[in-house]
């Protein structure tokens, strides 16, 4: 190969490269641009098919994709979370690219939907919460959680924690593997009561077993002062009841006599 024919063969790749740089650098910037517009709303995601879907076919997840689109061109009944086709049937054929309606889908024959789901007497509440604080993310619809909150209250040392109420029923999880959200079936009361903890603390969820039916331990705080007593009854200590009272310092006086002569 003759030098002018490497000169040649090395600016193709000089090229080459300051093309490709150019292109990344480009996506990148467009990339940055649609996250900005979707900050501001003017963006939105909708679910679209990854493939062909037929009429009577379950949905999973490897079916499922996102387009944006301007959010002034977003319908109503547009789906735009995976968890909201997941696990239900194409009511019509849905093309490849389409974009999915919540008239398209429908629950399987005998599923239930979250109203029938919950129970007489209680109300489906949905809290955000993280993978660590739901026992690492193992809750499944239909299990059975205490709730516990921690809270900072100005009455007592430190922070307090107490179990907020027992037994309730997990009716659905969102977020799929992430784990991001948790709705229980709850009473009016409740549901006060776990809107307050959310609103001065936070709260974890407590799986219980099946068979786990016991109850009694709502509202018993375990406060620093809690955690310390029982220190020192493990240790066999009497905790002091308050700072020691010393004794105000005296002073003596000798007077002096004198002895008659």
């Amino acid at each position: 190969m003759d030098k002018k024919k490497i000169i040649n063969l090395g600016i193709g790749v000089v090229l080459a490269i300051v093309a490709i740089f150019v292109i990344n650098s480009r996506l990148q910037e467009r990339e940055r641009i649609i996250q900005r517009l979707i900050q501001k709303g003017q963006i939105t995601q909708v679910l679209v098919a990854n493939r062909d879907i037929k009429k009577g076919e379950v949905i999973r997840e490897n079916m499922l994709g996102f387009v944006k689109i301007p959010s002034k061109s977003l319908k109503n009944n547009a789906l735009q979370s995976p968890e909201s086709a997941i696990g239900k049937v194409a009511k019509v054929d849905i093309l490849q690219k389409q974009e999915i309606l919540s008239n398209m889908v429908t629950l399987p024959k005998g599923a239930q939907s979250l109203s029938e789901k919950t129970p007489p007497g209680k109300k489906a509440y949905t809290v955000s919460i993280d993978r660590i604080s739901a026992v690492g993310g193992n809750i499944r619809n239909g299990n059975r959680v205490d709730v516990v909150g921690i809270m900072q209250l100005p009455e007592t040392q430190g922070q307090t924690v107490m179990t907020l109420f027992e037994n309730a029923k997990v009716l659905e999880i969102g977020g799929g593997k992430n784990l991001e959200s948790i709705t229980l079936a709850l009473t009016s009361e409740q549901i006060k009561i776990l809107t307050f903890a959310l609103q001065n603390g936070q709260v974890k969820m407590v799986l219980r077993s099946p068979g786990d039916k016991a109850e009694g331990t709502a509202f018993q705080p375990f406060t620093y002062q809690t955690f310390m007593q029982k220190i020192y009854n493990a240790m066999g200590i009497q905790p002091q009841q308050g700072p020691v009272q010393q004794a105000p310092p005296s002073v003596e006086i000798y007077r002096g006599g004198s002895q008659g002569q």
